[in-house]
């Protein structure tokens, strides 16, 4: 339906009066029709209906425009709101059903079709508007819709496109936080999280998933990766990786990490190496494993740091928060024991010292573990 504003219609009112009828469209420019149409109506409200194509070079206000299809003959088709105090909206909705069982109208946006050698095909890109001042950049958000009483709500899904037919990779399909950009500013934060549950329901599952590998023989599935950011500062630590599981309420147990592969695997660095008595650092303990060989016919003695120290050694290090370490004395004269002694910062629980490795019997391996208690103090647990 065209609905035109009383100047515009009475325009092209005089012009149908001067139109033959014998013509099969209209075609309206700024207001003035220069053709002829099949049909044409007018209701009570002034809602003007053609039937038949309705070409317009310049702009339709006033009202509403119904039709079956819009086709653009120029190089861009723009929907733009109204420029106003308040900027206009755009709204694009699919037709609600009229029968209690069908579904509601679709809408689909499609990046046009590349040319036929090599062409790519065309983006479809869904940008927020940018704030003003100090205002916020408008936010881009894609929802499922409501289910009904008893309905599943809609899935919200973002996939890459299919590979090409011989040998195309399959397109990527990335969230991505946006960029800081003046100063100091941080980037913005990408979260993916699922639904929560209502009542008795549980919280919805979020998953990352490899893709499976093609049906032939030496196909591997996809990685899943999970790879925190990298400092580029000149001193700056690396980002952390933080797995949490839900905390549980009432008589319930927090929720479990599981790993479940028998196949683990680690990054090692080469062990922090000691020969004599020393006070650690911080960086030497985070190896995660120190050999001792004291070689001077004495017990040697390994200080820890500073509870300062060691916690600036961490990017984030919260109460209640551990890391492991394994003392390893690899020396084979008894007389050669290795004992960690404390230091500001540190309360040592069990037994600190390990043995020489000069016996079968000895116990010359110890695993430490290093508890916050406070910002900067620590407790040290023999755990083996």
């Amino acid at each position: 339906m065209l609905k035109l504003n009383r100047a515009a219609f009475a325009a092209l009112a005089l012009s149908l009066l001067a139109a033959s009828a014998a013509a099969s469209e209209f075609v309206i420019r700024q207001g003035t029709l220069i053709s002829k149409a099949t049909n044409f109506t007018v209701n009570a409200a002034g809602d003007l209906t053609v039937t038949g194509a309705v070409t317009a070079t310049g702009a339709i206000g006033g009202g509403a425009l119904t039709a079956t299809d819009i086709t653009c003959t120029d190089a861009s088709l723009a929907i733009a709101g109204q420029a106003a105090a308040q900027g206009g909206a755009v709204a694009v909705a699919g037709g609600a059903s009229s029968t209690a069982t069908n579904a509601g109208g679709a809408i689909t946006s499609t990046g046009g079709a590349g040319g036929s050698t090599s062409g790519a095909g065309g983006a479809v890109t869904d940008t927020g508007g940018a704030g003003g001042g100090s205002g916020a950049g408008g936010a881009v958000s894609d929802v499922g819709g409501a289910g009904g009483a008893t309905g599943a709500g809609g899935a919200a899904s973002v996939t890459g496109g299919a590979g090409g037919a011989t040998s195309g990779t399959g397109g990527a399909a990335s969230v991505t936080g946006g960029a800081g950009t003046a100063g100091n500013s941080a980037g913005g934060a990408a979260s993916v999280t699922a639904g929560a549950g209502q009542g008795t329901g549980a919280g919805g599952a979020t998953t990352i998933a490899g893709g499976a590998s093609g049906a032939g023989a030496t196909g591997n599935g996809g990685a899943a990766n999970v790879t925190a950011g990298a400092a580029l500062s000149t001193n700056g630590n690396g980002g952390s990786v933080v797995i949490t599981p839900g905390v549980g309420t009432g008589t319930g147990f927090g929720g479990q990490i599981i790993l479940a592969s028998a196949l683990r695997q680690v990054k090692q660095a080469a062990p922090t190496a000691k020969t004599t008595s020393a006070t650690l650092t911080a960086a030497e303990v985070l190896v995660g494993i120190i050999t001792v060989n004291q070689g001077a016919g004495a017990t040697s003695s390994l200080t820890l740091p500073t509870g300062t120290a060691f916690e600036a050694g961490f990017a984030s290090f919260a109460t209640d928060d551990a890391y492991d370490f394994t003392l390893i004395n690899i020396s084979t004269v008894a007389a050669e024991d290795a004992d960690i002694l404390t230091n500001t910062g540190w309360t040592l629980v069990g037994s600190m010292a390990v043995q020489s490795n000069d016996a079968i019997t000895s116990k010359s391996t110890g695993t430490f573990r290093a508890r916050r208690t406070a910002a900067n103090t620590f407790t040290l647990y023999r755990v083996y």
